[in-house]
């Protein structure tokens, strides 16, 4: 069984969001799937947050608006179906909307529960695509992500449990799965012992996934964006930079707390000790290889690759892979690990930097 996470930039809209569906049909071994908020939507109810926060609710009725009307647009656009339903969600998040405004004061609870409307709107669209899409071949279901991935409760950067975890999705899913149904259900969002909403940080998504793959001991889990894999460098920097085929969970989780964009740093954790491949694939071209992590890898590389992080007063540049301290470099080292080094650059423009340490050990 796998399981699949389909993230913002791939559920933007109905067209992005129709390719999802393609994805899923063309796999039947897929048995969850974890859907992100539509692009850029986790941002906006974000400031919906900071307008109700600074007392300013015009500002965030209005902001709430155009969040409505996008839905409504890409629901009318995915098909009738998705119209009276997506209604009913809205007419329920405009209740818990009027509560808030009555409020005074805001806390990071309150944000999660708004933040919360991005994931529930979509992955509802992506379900009612997919079971019109299955029209009947296979049963398809949506489940609150509340209902079983449980956390503590620091809000805005919940820690998962896994033990409950497991407990629940055993209960909720075992049974579907063993029968092929398919799962649908959110990403990023999970809820305490009260019962209240919570989120794992930003870009949690992904780590919903694999908590929810280790729970069921899947046997894959695959990461759809909007790039084919996982690069060198930045791409959209480093025009030459090379897709990495595959990688060790060390290698993946040192690259992405580093700073590589594809990944979340805690993504990999749920993985390892299960031994659950994943592969992080391009949404708009699924036959292509991707970038497969595991435990180990065919052809080890000395270098993985380098990222680059501005601050205020320089740069953080880290190199990746098993051959760091064979390099000599003059710059201050600030951190190191197993397979990485971190140095100092003071100055100098962030993109004009990475381009030049690229090309200084990667050409």
């Amino acid at each position: 069984m796998i399981v699949a996470k389909f993230g913002g930039s791939s559920v933007k809209d109905a067209e992005a969001m129709r390719a999802c569906v393609n994805v899923v049909k063309s796999t039947p071994e897929l048995g969850v799937v974890i859907i992100s908020a539509t692009y850029n939507s986790t941002n906006e109810l974000e400031r919906i947050y900071l307008s109700l926060s600074n007392g300013d609710k015009n500002a965030a009725k209005s902001q709430w608006q155009e969040i409505e009307k996008r839905h409504h647009e890409m629901a009318k656009e995915l098909g009738e179906f998705c119209i009276a339903p997506i209604q009913a969600l809205m007419d329920s998040f405009n209740f818990k909307l009027k509560e808030l405004f009555t409020l005074k004061s805001f806390d990071a609870h309150h944000r999660d529960l708004i933040l919360s409307f991005g994931e529930n709107m979509s992955s509802l669209l992506f379900q009612l695509t997919l079971k019109e899409e299955f029209k009947g071949e296979r049963e398809v279901y949506l489940v609150p992500a509340t209902s079983f991935l449980k956390t503590n409760s620091n809000f805005g950067l919940a820690a998962p449990k896994p033990e409950s975890i497991k407990l629940y999705c055993e209960g909720l899913f075992r049974e579907g799965l063993n029968n092929g149904h398919l799962f649908v259900t959110q990403g990023f969002i999970g809820s305490d012992g009260q019962d209240q909403v919570t989120t794992l940080g930003r870009e949690g998504s992904d780590y919903s996934a694999t908590l929810v793959a280790s729970a069921l001991n899947a046997s894959e889990v695959h990461i759809w964006t909007d790039v084919d894999g996982v690069y060198s460098a930045d791409p959209n920097i480093i025009k030459d930079a090379k897709k990495l085929e595959e990688l060790t969970y060390d290698e993946a989780t040192a690259f992405a707390s580093a700073g590589a964009k594809v990944l979340f740093s805690k993504t990999l954790a749920p993985l390892i000790s299960a031994d659950i491949p994943l592969k992080v694939g391009k949404t708009n071209d699924p036959a292509a290889a991707g970038t497969w992590i595991r435990s180990s890898v065919s052809m080890p590389k000395d270098l993985i690759g380098v990222t680059a992080k501005e601050r205020s007063d320089g740069l953080i540049l880290t190199l990746v892979g098993n051959g760091v301290y064979d390099l000599d470099i003059e710059h201050s080292e600030i951190d190191r690990g197993d397979i990485y080094r971190s140095f100092y650059h003071q100055g100098g423009d962030c993109e004009d930097i990475l381009k030049l340490w690229y090309e200084r050990y990667f050409s």
